[in-house]
């Protein structure tokens, strides 16, 4: 199967970005996968690195992700990380 080059929900061509790798187990909880899924498809801000981890494990790794995703993702974050009273200024 081909790999993908363009963001289905942007539809810009997908770019070579490091991703931080997150070691241990994860839970994103409901509202970010549900907001991965619908928002930034393809952002990898961060991928897993599986359960085990080691100093000289790779903090970083290459992955194709697309820029408007990664935009989409942090504004997303910074807004669900404000205090609620923030929300509607």
């Amino acid at each position: 199967m081909p790999e993908t080059t363009l963001c289905a929900l942007h539809q810009v061509t997908l770019v070579s970005e490091p991703a931080e790798i997150l070691y241990g187990v994860h839970a994103a909880g409901r509202n970010f996968e549900d907001a991965r899924t619908g928002l930034f498809p393809n952002s990898f801000l961060t991928i897993s690195g599986g359960c085990f981890y080691s100093p000289d494990y790779p903090k970083h790794k290459q992955v194709m992700c697309c820029r408007s995703c990664r935009e989409v993702e942090r504004s997303w974050t910074n807004l669900m990380n404000r205090p609620f009273s923030e929300t509607f200024d």
